[in-house]
């Protein structure tokens, strides 16, 4: 048996995943798009070692990889090249700005997705990361119905029954801000008012009213 020493033992390399997007229309007929760069799952700088990007008819132009596995705990530069789909070109397009594009590679068991536009260092955004195999968040519970007070007319009890805690408030809201407005005497909101808050009719009947009344003291 051959011995070897603790610090010459294999060591196993804990890897997270990162998916590249890109969004490109600088491609011909016959061309893809590719991500290359620093590391062997990026082809180390080399074109014909460079991972393919795929898209489609609903996607492009946004091209995008797999979920590729990278060693955990360091950073990683690239950038995104158009050549042949075949890699047997000779001609082969580099974004144009300098320095890298470049990301740290996140926890192990975890992945990360990196959108860019193509040629822009700017635009890079980087989402995650989720934990591998994750439960998708579950969806949030129905709003529960709005309980209307025990004095709100039946006519009115029936119509708020029908809507959600949410729905209610925002009417009232925009009940509040109507009559407000009304109160004010500005007219664009008058016949609005009338209409969207039974509330503002009784008001409107009232004032009525007492116009006439005092009216007829003279």
């Amino acid at each position: 048996k051959i011995y070897l020493p603790p610090w010459r033992l294999p060591r196993t390399v804990a890897m997270a995943s990162v998916v590249f997007r890109v969004n490109c229309q600088a491609t011909r007929p016959g061309e893809a798009v590719f991500v290359v760069g620093s590391g062997e799952p990026l082809g180390n700088w080399n074109p014909v070692q460079a991972v393919k990007m795929s898209t489609s008819s609903d996607m492009f132009p946004v091209w995008s990889t797999p979920q590729l596995a990278m060693p955990t705990g360091r950073a990683i530069e690239y950038k995104f090249i158009v050549q042949r789909e075949d890699k047997k070109g000779v001609q082969v397009r580099w974004e144009s700005f300098n320095p890298n594009r470049s990301l740290d590679v996140p926890e192990p068991g975890t992945v990360l997705t990196a959108t860019s536009a193509w040629d822009d260092l700017k635009s890079a955004l980087m989402s995650g990361p989720q934990v591998l195999g994750a439960a998708p968040p579950s969806p949030a519970a129905p709003s529960a119905p709005w309980a209307a007070p025990p004095d709100v007319p039946a006519k009115a009890r029936e119509v708020l029954s029908e809507l959600t805690v949410e729905e209610a408030l925002a009417r009232h809201e925009k009940e509040e801000i109507l009559l407000k407005m009304a109160e004010y005497g500005i007219d664009a909101a008058h016949s609005e008012t009338l209409s969207a808050c039974p509330l503002a009719v009784t008001i409107a009947n009232r004032e009525e009213r007492r116009r006439d009344f005092s009216q007829s003291l003279f």
